[in-house]
């Protein structure tokens, strides 16, 4: 990172009155959000982003999704998308030549598929699915910047995101230092 972007680019900029999914953040909501009283252990902070953890909510789902194929979990919604796989199957099945239509479920197509091939794809849609949630977020454009996120600082040190997952991630990979937060500090509240 060169100097002038480590000086001059530290914190993303963020509109602290700034409408997210749960409104506009104050001390009020994020401690209503959070389900504990508003005090002065919830503050407005920027938290060195390297502390915070990498981890998207989505990215857990789709692999839990894609692990767990005999236990049961996920089957209603991986039915959702049975429709959509056989018939994408079906498409592939009667294709004489390579069809670029088709071409990013590559690694689930069979020809004389059965009822097994067909969940696989679901399952892999389901997966893809997840994946791409809260990407609208960070496509869409806030008026006068992008929120604060909020998280909290617990009883052993660490942090966890409880709202801005992708923001961070995003930041983290702009290379910027810090993160503009609404901060629940739950060690602070906990010290004699």
């Amino acid at each position: 990172m060169n100097w002038y972007r480590k000086f001059s680019d530290v914190a993303p900029q963020v509109n602290w009155g700034a409408q997210d999914n749960y409104g506009i953040w104050t001390v009020k909501s994020v401690a209503q959000f959070l389900g504990v009283q508003p005090d002065q252990y919830i503050y407005q902070d920027t938290i060195d982003i390297n502390l915070l953890p990498q981890s998207l909510v989505e990215e857990t789902d789709a692999d839990d999704i894609r692990r767990r194929k005999d236990d049961g979990a996920f089957d209603q919604e991986v039915m959702e998308f049975y429709d959509e796989a056989k018939e994408i199957l079906d498409k592939h099945d009667k294709s004489q030549f390579h069809d670029p239509t088709t071409d990013e479920w590559r690694d689930f197509l069979v020809y004389d598929y059965d009822e097994d091939d067909v969940i696989n794809l679901a399952r892999e849609m389901l997966a893809r699915e997840r994946e791409n949630w809260g990407q609208e977020e960070m496509g869409a454009t806030f008026s006068g910047g992008y929120p604060p996120i909020v998280i909290t600082k617990q009883i052993d040190g660490t942090f966890i995101v409880n709202d801005g997952n992708h923001r961070v991630d995003t930041w983290k990979k702009q290379g910027l230092d810090e993160a503009p937060a609404w901060i629940n500090d739950e060690y602070a509240r906990n010290q004699p």
